[in-house]
């Protein structure tokens, strides 16, 4: 009997070796930090996640100890409260009692989870609601101002009211439609239907589309051609990236100036591209600016004086090249006009397929 009660101890107490080593393993494989306190709020186990992040927050200063401890003994009242940052990055921290059976509370786990991509997603939502309620109350209290002069102004200027009215229903309407061009990227552009492409029927397609705009602003347009691979893309994506680049070149052109478009293949980081270069002698940026053209909604001072526009079209062209592995460089000085060139991956002529990546 002694040698079977012998036995089933060391059994047991190997199973419980094994939970243990299996629970060791979880919270050493867990990537989020996590803490047990006991009644007291003091820390008694932490993973090597939460280990890091203690020995961070000691480095800069930070009482990390002592934000758990209030956080396990419920003297953080708030959710907002419940965020710490540490090395930079926010981390939402979270507690739940450990309970016994008879003893009732004998601690707590406290989990630190890696919230900055949220916090930013965050942010550049609010940051979007706000600029499209500015972009938005303009043309609409202009809509509202020019409705009352219809309705009681003079009739002889009915006629200078109404152009107004219509010029910012196209302005409302534009501003809505690069809305929804970039939340259709956003959303469904990884899944377009991308097919060979010939960069140079689409660079003349648009330019024909576009010369009238051109003709107007007396601004000279012309496409230089060289013999390129195809590319595999969405044409109507590209066609909007290429449209884009042309009419902003031809907006912030002044009167007598040029917008030169030059198409060749050229070799980046061990890869051949297809580049596709829009140059104009315009007003050009200034290099304050330069880092933020991309950014939606953003125009540049002069560039807001000259045409109309909403600031979201170089946004869509960058989300465009993004989806399509491509790239933009920029060069630009102020007066002396601007030069951007997109670069997209060229198919291999035998294969059909994008060539090697560097």
């Amino acid at each position: 009997y002694a040698i079977s009660l012998e036995e089933r101890v060391a059994e047991r107490t190997a199973e419980l070796q094994r939970q243990k080593e299996r629970i060791e393993a979880i919270l050493h494989s867990v990537a989020d930090g996590v803490v047990v306190t006991d009644r007291a709020g003091n820390l008694v186990r932490a993973n090597p996640a939460a280990e890091r992040l203690l020995s961070s927050a000691r480095a800069e200063g930070t009482d990390l100890a002592a934000f758990i401890r209030d956080l396990a003994l419920g003297l953080l009242p708030s959710a907002a409260q419940s965020t710490v940052v540490i090395a930079g990055r926010t981390y939402q921290a979270r507690a739940a009692p450990v309970r016994g059976e008879a003893e009732g509370d004998l601690g707590a786990v406290v989990v630190l989870r890696d919230v900055t991509y949220f916090k930013e997603l965050d942010q550049l939502k609010s940051e979007f609601v706000s600029n499209v309620s500015h972009e938005l109350r303009t043309p609409l209290a202009n809509l509202k101002l020019y409705l009352t002069l219809l309705e009681k102004g003079r009739p002889e200027r009915r006629a200078t009211h109404l152009q107004v009215l219509n010029q910012e229903v196209r302005r409302l309407e534009t501003l809505i439609e690069d809305i929804l061009d970039l939340s259709r990227l956003e959303t469904r552009g990884t899944h377009a239907e991308r097919i060979p492409l010939q960069m140079d029927e689409v660079v003349r397609q648009v330019v024909r589309s576009l010369a009238p705009q051109a003709a107007v602003r007396n601004v000279h347009l012309s496409f230089e051609a060289n013999p390129v691979p195809p590319v595999k893309a969405n044409r109507d994506q590209i066609i909007q990236l290429v449209t884009n680049l042309v009419a902003n070149a031809i907006n912030y052109t002044e009167a007598g100036g040029k917008v030169i478009l030059t198409l060749r293949v050229i070799a980046r980081e061990g890869k051949p591209w297809v580049a596709l270069a829009v140059k104009d002698t315009g007003v050009g940026i200034a290099p304050s600016e330069l880092p933020h053209i991309f950014d939606r909604f953003y125009r540049g001072e002069r560039q807001r004086h000259m045409a109309p526009g909403t600031g979201l079209g170089l946004a869509i062209v960058k989300e465009i090249l993004d989806l399509h592995q491509g790239w933009i460089d920029v060069k630009s000085h102020p007066g002396m006009g601007s030069t951007f060139t997109v670069g997209l991956p060229a198919l291999d002529a035998t294969s059909g397929e994008e060539g090697p990546s560097p």
